[in-house]
């Protein structure tokens, strides 16, 4: 009937004049609320997270724009925390003076050194190094010259070695280098008197021409150790060796 053609139409046009309504509000507030909500669940990745709403007029673009600040706030300070975590995690492994590593890292790289000789049937070289006429420098020049000398020392010793070396400083002027995967003991003596002639050039601090010398022992592994103990105790006494001879050659 015509009535009912024409109620027909009338709920057919309400239906699209729904299905319009909804898509205007969803394209105008759902789908920019969806975007905030989705952008939350993926705060810290912005390589996941929607576009965000921020150029809207409303309260919506207004609650966008807030969100991208919070975030980028945000990350700036995780990256500073990153950035702070890794200078500790730096300074707890390094001698705050030289920057050479400390005892604790050098240790921890001695291991890992011998396994892979052990392993791989290799050789590796200790070298125990100690300042000789370090002590007049600070009694006669003050501690901040010997600072800049130990700093020096150590600029020298890390400027003879490979990068695959590791030179650490493990007391007040007692340095020791680790030379893993050598050929063989002469390939440890060679880099042992590079280090000695580059320490032995004489070091100018404020004017100062200052003269110092070295005592070195070094130890091979197999032959004068297989462990850490027995290596750095034939590279000690070896470098206390060194040392009588050159006191007495120094007297003579």
């Amino acid at each position: 009937t015509p009535l009912g053609r024409m109620m027909l139409q009338i709920v057919i046009g309400l239906s699209l004049a729904g299905i319009l309504i909804a898509s205007v509000l969803a394209r105008a507030i759902t789908r920019p609320i969806n975007a905030l909500s989705t952008a939350v669940e993926h705060f810290s990745d912005d390589g996941r997270a929607p576009a965000l709403p921020l150029r809207r007029k409303d309260e919506i673009g207004a609650l966008a724009r807030r969100f991208a600040e919070l975030r980028t706030q945000i990350a700036q300070q995780m990256g500073e925390l990153h950035q702070r975590r890794s200078e500790l995690e730096h300074l707890a492994q390094h001698d705050a003076l030289t920057d050479l590593p400390n005892r604790a890292l050098f240790d921890d790289r001695m291991s890992v050194a011998l396994a892979a000789a052990r392993r791989d049937n290799s050789q590796l070289a200790l070298l125990f190094i100690d300042l000789d006429r370090f002590k007049p420098i600070n009694d006669r020049l003050g501690h901040a010259a010997g600072d800049r000398v130990l700093k020096g020392v150590a600029e020298r010793i890390r400027h003879n070695i490979r990068e695959s070396d590791t030179a650490a400083r493990i007391g007040g002027d007692e340095f020791v280098v680790l030379l893993p995967g050598i050929a063989s003991a002469e390939d440890a003596e060679v880099v042992a008197n590079k280090i000695r002639a580059a320490i032995d050039r004489p070091f100018t601090i404020d004017g100062h021409e200052l003269a110092i010398s070295v005592s070195l022992g070094v130890a091979h592994y197999p032959q004068d150790g297989t462990d850490a103990t027995s290596l750095a105790r034939h590279a000690d006494t070896a470098m206390y060796r060194d040392k009588a001879a050159g006191n007495a050659h120094r007297r003579a």
